[in-house]
């Protein structure tokens, strides 16, 4: 008895879920405005796709129509609208989605999608409307537009219960206003009925596959994210430099680039951690990061820690004054952090900076790198403090 009870539950939930996703789901996306946004554009697309197939039915009838048969249709120049209607709304649907994508418009994607169902049921109305019994045609038509309400369900479940009651509407209309003939049409209803739950079934669905996508997505994103970042800085590591270097050190070759290559250490950072301890030789490191970070801009978005207490910088797009300027900015933003080095004496915290430029004769990303660190000893050897840009000191 309870286990019938269980699997009397389990049925229910089980249609439930089928029924109600946007419910039942909820807890699950991870972002739900998110996964709603990619609904949105795959719903635009399944409309987009909808209406190229529907000017394709619609022409191939048409000429059918005009070449092999003469009208015998009740109402023609209502046929002639709903048949103009639908083709002006597929054609702007296709033309219309692209942009919608392409721009992010994700309320005015809902309306159009919304406006393209209703004048769907509306043509679909007026084909009913139609002497049947005399053309077949027509009935053909309606379950042509009523599938496409059945395999584009809408992305909000308010709407797919919305378009259910207007297609009932239109029903309702067509068989007990216009033609007055109920015994040809009671299976509109049933039709109606399994159509709502087929959409709803297509979109239970299609929350779950966009779930899955948006959950993988955002794993993807994680794992990138934990392979390209230094843990301790928050900066990211040498992996990344080496990966945007190889990357573009061609493009940036190939179009005669302004690239600066920034290498810099922090002097005496051995002393941190005899003189106090490890930890604050890490927090040393994690004050030069932020100090360093918070000089990026669109010219300089981040930076890399090469490892121990190296680090990099990438400047792309600015002259040689404007490199010097910002090297000198990072050598005196990490003075001001006052931060001593030794218990006994008033010495602080300074780091050693390298510059290198692009230039024909650094054939690959290893000889940059090799250029920098060149620079970055001549500032070593110089009494430290300072920048190192074409073998001249800067202070």
């Amino acid at each position: 008895m309870e286990s019938k009870r269980n699997e009397k539950i389990s049925f229910i939930e089980t249609i439930g879920r089928l029924l109600f996703a946007d419910f039942l789901f909820k807890k699950e996306m991870v972002n739900k405005k998110h996964c709603y946004h990619i609904m949105q554009k795959d719903e635009l697309r399944m409309c987009k796709l909808a209406s190229i197939a529907t000017i394709i039915i619609e022409f191939a009838f048409l000429i059918v129509d005009l070449i092999i048969t003469r009208r015998e249709f009740d109402g023609v120049g209502y046929y002639f609208v709903a048949e103009a209607i639908m083709l002006g709304t597929t054609f702007t649907m296709v033309f219309t989605s692209h942009y919608l994508v392409k721009t992010n418009r994700f309320k005015l994607m809902r309306a159009v999608c919304f406006i393209f169902y209703v004048l769907v049921i509306a043509a679909t109305t007026v084909f009913m409307c139609g002497n049947l019994f005399h053309r077949p045609q027509s009935i053909s038509f309606s379950f042509l537009f009523l599938l496409i309400l059945t395999f584009i369900p809408s992305t909000f479940l308010i709407d797919n219960f919305i378009l259910s009651i207007l297609g009932m509407a239109g029903v309702s209309i067509a068989m007990f206003v216009v033609t007055g003939v109920t015994e040809l049409y009671y299976k509109y209803y049933a039709l109606l009925f399994l159509f709502l739950l087929i959409a709803l079934m297509f979109r239970s669905n299609q929350v779950k596959s966009t779930i899955a996508k948006v959950k993988e997505s955002e794993m993807h994103e994680v794992l990138k994210i934990q392979t390209y970042t230094d843990t301790l800085t928050c900066a990211l590591n040498r992996r990344a430099l080496e990966e945007l270097l190889f990357d573009n050190f061609d493009s940036w070759q190939n179009a005669n680039e302004n690239v600066a290559l920034i290498m810099f250490d922090i002097d005496f950072f051995k002393e941190y951690n005899d003189n106090f301890s490890h930890l604050t030789g890490d927090e040393v490191l994690k004050r030069v990061a932020s100090a360093a970070s918070q000089l990026c801009n669109k010219n300089m978005p981040s930076i890399f820690r090469y490892g121990g207490d190296e680090f990099f910088m990438v400047i792309v797009g600015s002259d040689r004054l404007d490199v010097l300027t910002k090297s000198l900015d990072l050598l005196r933003s990490i003075n001001k952090l006052k931060m001593k080095r030794s218990k006994d004496e008033e010495l602080y915290l300074t780091i050693s900076v390298g510059v290198s430029m692009l230039n024909k004769k650094i054939d690959s990303p290893a000889d940059f790198i090799s250029s920098v660190d060149e620079e970055l000893y001549v500032a070593k050897n110089n009494g430290k403090a300072c920048v190192a840009f074409e073998k001249k000191i800067y202070r």
